[in-house]
């Protein structure tokens, strides 16, 4: 998908905001490879917590993360 499935996923707490408006929407999200569009798209939803999982220390992230991820483009994510 072009823009990661950042559009679904704001898509899907839209649903979810309209249907049930005083609940409160938590997203865990990737780190849609730093593309910040994405990270806007998901931002702009609506939500009320946005949250991503680092997976470790940045020491050990070439032996436990895939590859095309990394310590510091999930904190750019999260900064942004």
């Amino acid at each position: 998908l072009s823009d990661q499935g950042s559009s679904h996923i704001a898509q899907t707490i839209g649903f979810i905001k309209r249907q049930k408006p005083n609940l409160l929407v938590e997203c865990l999200t990737p780190d849609f490879r730093g593309d910040k569009k994405c990270v806007e798209t998901i931002v702009k939803s609506n939500l009320d917590v946005y949250a991503h999982n680092v997976e470790t220390v940045k020491e050990l992230q070439t032996h436990v993360r895939d590859h095309r991820a990394n310590f510091d483009q999930s904190l750019n994510v999260l900064i942004y």
